[in-house]
């Protein structure tokens, strides 16, 4: 990664002051050293994991990571509180950007992603419907069928059969 200049400045005068101190045989040189390799390190680590907070997303640029994500996470952890924070921006910004440029909110989002999935396991996989259903993260599995019997209007069993 690129550091910035007063990054770089800071790590070539913390690089200098250690090689002085490195000479020294007094007891503290440790403890300094020591000391401005933390703050070196700590600097580093929050310009690493800060960028993208200063860097906010454009609506184009978190609707592509979101849906990546959508993609990419496993399937009982797909849930918006996740998805949000993992994207570093609220549940609710998350909510007004989707719907505003796809019509759909986070939940709508999550909620066709397992529909496709579970119609996928029934017609090409020989697992069971509870099987499917705890594999998409439902703890019983009436609430699984309940829920696909809800978006397909068929059960998980009749849409197999079919």
């Amino acid at each position: 990664f690129k550091l910035e200049d007063h990054l770089f400045t800071l790590f070539k005068a913390t690089l200098t002051r250690l090689h002085s101190f490195g000479d020294h045989k007094h007891p503290s040189s440790q403890a300094v050293v020591t000391h401005h390799l933390v703050a070196l390190l700590t600097e580093l680590y929050l310009f690493r994991h800060q960028t993208s907070y200063r860097q906010p997303y454009s609506h184009e640029q978190l609707i592509v990571s979101f849906k990546q994500l959508l993609c990419d996470e496993p399937i009982p952890d797909l849930k918006p509180k996740n998805l949000a924070q993992k994207l570093c921006v609220s549940v609710n910004h998350l909510n007004k950007v989707l719907r505003a440029h796809t019509g759909q909110t986070t939940t709508d989002w999550i909620t066709a992603r397992k529909l496709t999935t579970a119609k996928h396991l029934l017609l090409y996989t020989t697992k069971t419907v509870t099987q499917i259903g705890y594999a998409l993260g439902f703890e019983e599995p009436a609430y699984f069928s309940r829920f696909f019997h809800r978006y397909t209007g068929s059960s998980p069993s009749s849409f197999r059969k079919d």
